[in-house]
């Protein structure tokens, strides 16, 4: 439980309660300091020393290491707006190729600067342009398409489609990267978690369905390569029969 405090009242009837002196002193917080009071759906008060404080972009840094994509993506998701990639000595062609394949599998993120040395990755997005449901739907309409096609490819021998669907799992990766890091930013910001009228539960419920439909697309990935090693040897009948009741359950 939080810091519990009394509500009082002035002679002249208005209500005021006392801010905890190690949070005004932790934000500069003065005499005739202004702050600025907003109310949320569920009638709470939000208490912002910052409201005309320009936010600061979060920044990291990286080292190039055998795991830079992953690091890169893990700041992404984790909200950074910048992302600084340094080399001991020289950043090699390699590393280089590693950078931009992986930006290019992130929404928004952008080489701003690249030197001998040094890469500068910058996130572009603003968070209140992309609201979580219309991102869901969209990986939704790509994963179920993917479900469909790699079902016809396995019974059809087609192994055309099969490529297709694993072509398409990119941008459903895509996606799922960018509703991480907006969910995140949403949780993390109260002020545009009011704007769209999504609460914290939401994200919660937001974050499961996307893992869901990440999992589905990852099988029919799996699906499809199996299929391409099947090099268009067809299943049984029996297996065949269950091709549309599958498709229908997604």
């Amino acid at each position: 439980m939080g810091d519990l405090r009394k509500v009082q009242r002035t002679p002249t009837g208005t209500f005021f309660v006392c801010l905890p002196r190690s949070w005004a002193d932790q934000h500069g917080l003065k005499k005739g300091t202004l702050v600025s009071l907003e109310e949320n759906s569920d009638g709470k008060l939000l208490v912002n020393a910052q409201y005309d404080t320009e936010q600061q972009p979060r920044m990291t840094t990286l080292c190039a290491g055998p795991y830079l994509s992953r690091e890169i993506i893990g700041r992404y998701l984790l909200g950074f707006d910048i992302i600084r990639i340094e080399g001991k000595e020289r950043i090699d062609v390699n590393v280089r190729t590693v950078v931009k394949s992986t930006v290019s599998s992130l929404v928004g993120l952008e080489i701003i600067e690249e030197t001998y040395s040094q890469i500068v990755l910058q996130c572009l997005l603003e968070p209140s342009g992309f609201p979580p449901e219309k991102i869901l739907r969209r990986s939704y309409a790509i994963v179920a398409g993917m479900n469909r096609d790699v079902a016809s490819s396995l019974v059809d021998g087609d192994l055309q489609l099969a490529k297709s669907v694993i072509a398409r799992d990119d941008e459903s990766n895509r996606l799922y990267f960018l509703l991480v890091r907006i969910l995140r930013t949403i949780i993390q910001n109260p002020n545009l978690s009011e704007k769209l009228g999504i609460t914290p539960i939401d994200c919660l419920d937001y974050r499961l369905a996307a893992s869901l439909v990440e999992a589905i697309g990852d099988a029919s990935v799996q699906v499809a390569s199996k299929t391409i090693e099947l090099n268009g040897v067809k299943p049984s009948e029996d297996l065949c029969k269950l091709r549309w009741s599958a498709v229908a359950l997604f």
